[in-house]
C-alpha cells in the first residue's frame, strides 16, 4: 500500500510525512521549552533547578513513552501488509502495558523524589517539578501508544492538530498556574510549570482516544480488539524495551551530566542549561525525520520493498544539511534574544563571563542536532526493522563511554572549559552516529522479523 502519491523512498514522501510529526513534535517538545522560558522569567533558580529535574524525570518518562512508540511500527509493517484488521491490537497491548506502569510512576513520585534529590531547601524546585511531573507519567506513554496507531498508517494530520491545540493549552495554563491569577491563586512556579504540561498531555489523551473509537476504526482497523493479548503484548514489548532502556540509561547520563555541570559552577550550569533548551526547541526536526523514516520504512517492509530504503536514507540526509545551515543563521543572528530571554535578571557582569561561551556552544548545538538527526534518522530503519537490541546496546556504550566518560575526565578532573564541554557533545553524537550507519551498512536488519507469526504472511 502506498503512503503518499510521490515515489517510494523520495526526498518529497518521506518530507511530506516528516513535516507533519515535526510540527507534533515542536509543539510537543514546545511544552517543555514553554517551561523553561516562563519560569526563566520567573526566577533564576527555578529555570536552572527545573534543568535537573526535567532531564532526570524525562528519563522515566521518555523511556516508557518509547516503549509505547513501538506501536507505530506494528501498525506501520501491517499496514504495508495489507493487514488492516490488526492494526488496533499492538495499540491497545501497548496502552495496557501504559496503564501497568502506574506500578512504577507512582512510588517513583510518592518516594523516589526525596531518595533522588534529598529533603534541603536547596533542592526544593527540584522535587516539586520531579514529583508532579513522574506522578502523571502514564499519560505520557498512553498517549504515545495512541499517536502509533495514526502515525503508522501515514495519517498524522489529526495528530498535529491534537498537539497544536494541546499546546496552545499548555502555553495558556503555564502562564497562569506559575505567575498566578490575581484574586484566584498565588503563583505556583516550577509546580505550575509541572502541571500545565501534564494537564496538556491528559488533554492529548482523551481526544486521540476518542478519535481511536470511532465505529469506522472499530469494524475495519482492529479499534476494537481491546482484550488483553499476551503473544501480541510480549512482540510488543520485546521490540520496543530494548530502546525504551537505552533512551532511559541515555537521558540518566545527560541527568549525571548536567549534575556535573551544577558542580563545575553557575556559568557551566547556564551555558549548558540555554544549550540544552535551544535543542528541546529545535529537536522536532531529528524526531519528526525519525518518525517519517521509522514509518515508510516499515510499510516498505511489510510490503517486501525494502531496495527503497537506501532512498529514504539519502533523502533524510539531504534535509538534515538543509537544517543544519537553517540553525547557523538561527543561532548566530539570535545569540542577544536567546540571552534577553534566558537571562533576564541576571547582572551585567556575569552577562559578560556567559556571551562568548554561549556564542560558541550554541554553534556545537547546531551540529550535534544534525548528527543526532543522522543518528536518529539511521535508528528509524533499524527500529522499523525490529533491530531494537543492536541499537540498546550501541546507545548505551556510545553515552557513557564516548560522551559522559570523557566530560567527567576533560571537565571535572582537567578543568576543561564550558565550551569543551559542548564539543564532547558533537563528538559524541557523530562517533555515535557512525556506528548506526555501520550497522545499516551490514544489512542484517533485513532478516528480523518483529511478529512471532510473521508480519507479512
Amino acid at each position: 500500500m502506498s503512503l503518499t502519491k510521490h515515489e517510494e523512498g523520495s526526498l518529497r514522501e518521506l518530507w511530506s510525512i516528516a513535516l507533519p510529526l515535526m510540527l507534533t513534535s515542536l509543539s510537543a517538545m514546545s511544552m517543555i521549552f514553554a517551561d523553561r522560558w516562563m519560569l526563566a522569567h520567573y526566577s533564576y533558580e527555578a529555570h536552572n533547578a527545573a534543568v535537573g529535574a526535567t532531564t532526570l524525570g524525562w528519563s522515566f518518562i521518555f523511556g516508557w513513552m518509547i516503549l509505547a512508540s513501538i506501536s507505530e511500527v506494528f501498525v506501520a509493517q501491517y499496514n504495508g501488509a495489507g493487514k488492516f484488521s490488526r492494526l488496533g491490537e499492538p495499540v491497545w497491548q501497548l496502552m495496557w502495558v501504559s496503564l501497568a506502569s502506574v506500578v512504577f510512576f507512582l512510588p517513583m513520585s510518592l518516594w523516589g523524589t526525596e531518595l533522588i534529590f534529598g529533603s534541603g531547601v536547596e533542592s526544593q524546585f527540584e522535587r516539586q517539578y520531579f514529583q508532579i511531573m513522574v506522578a502523571f507519567g502514564p499519560f505520557f506513554a498512553l498517549y504515545t501508544a495512541l499517536a502509533g496507531f495514526f502515525i503508522g498508517q501515514g495519517k498524522t494530520k489529526l495528530v498535529t492538530l491534537v498537539v497544536v491545540v494541546a499546546n496552545l493549552f499548555n502555553i495558556l495554563l503555564d502562564y497562569a498556574l506559575i505567575f498566578g491569577v490575581e484574586g484566584l491563586f498565588a503563583p505556583l512556579g516550577v509546580t505550575g510549570a509541572a502541571l500545565a504540561t501534564s494537564m496538556a498531555t491528559m488533554f492529548e489523551f482523551g481526544i486521540l482516544f476518542f478519535f481511536f473509537l470511532r465505529p469506522a476504526n472499530r469494524k475495519e482497523y482492529g479499534a476494537a480488539s481491546w482484550q488483553v493479548n499476551w503473544p501480541a503484548m510480549k512482540d510488543c514489548v520485546r521490540v520496543g524495551l530494548p530502546t525504551a532502556l537505552f533512551v532511559m540509561v541515555e537521558l540518566l547520563a545527560y541527568a549525571v551530566f548536567y549534575a556535573l555541570m551544577k558542580q563545575k559552577g553557575p556559568l557551566y550550569i547556564t551555558v549548558m542549561g540555554i544549550g540544552q533548551s535551544m535543542l528541546i526547541l529545535f529537536f522536532f526536526f531529528a524526531e519528526g525525520i525519525n518518525k517519517a523514516t521509522a514509518t515508510v520504512v516499515g510499510n516498505l517492509i511489510g510490503a517486501k520493498r525494502a531496495h527503497a530504503v537506501s532512498n529514504v536514507v539519502k533523502s533524510g540526509v539531504y534535509l538534515n544539511l538543509i537544517f543544519l545551515v537553517f540553525l547557523m543563521i538561527v543561532f548566530t543572528l539570535g545569540m542577544p534574544l536567546i540571552v534577553d530571554q534566558f537571562l533576564p535578571h541576571a547582572e551585567e557582569e556575569f552577562l559578560q563571563q556567559v556571551r562568548d561561551p554561549l556564542r560558541i556552544s550554541l554553534i556545537f548545538v547546531a551540529l550535534y542536532i544534525f548528527f543526532e538527526g543522522l543518528r536518529m534518522q539511521f535508528a528509524g530503519v533499524l527500529t522499523a526493522a525490529g533491530d531494537t537490541i543492536f541499537l540498546m546496546v550501541a546507545g548505551v556504550f556510545s553515552i557513557w563511554v564516548l560522551m559522559l566518560l570523557p566530560a567527567y575526565i576533560l571537565v571535572m578532573k582537567f578543568d576543561a572549559s564550558v565550551e569543551v564541554a559542548s564539543l564532547i557533545w558533537t563528538i559524541y553524537s557523530a562517533l555515535a552516529c557512525a556506528i548506526y550507519y555501520l550497522r545499516i551498512q551490514t544489512g542484517k536488519w533485513q532478516s528480523i522479523s518483529i511478529s512471532s507469526d510473521s508480519v507479512s504472511a
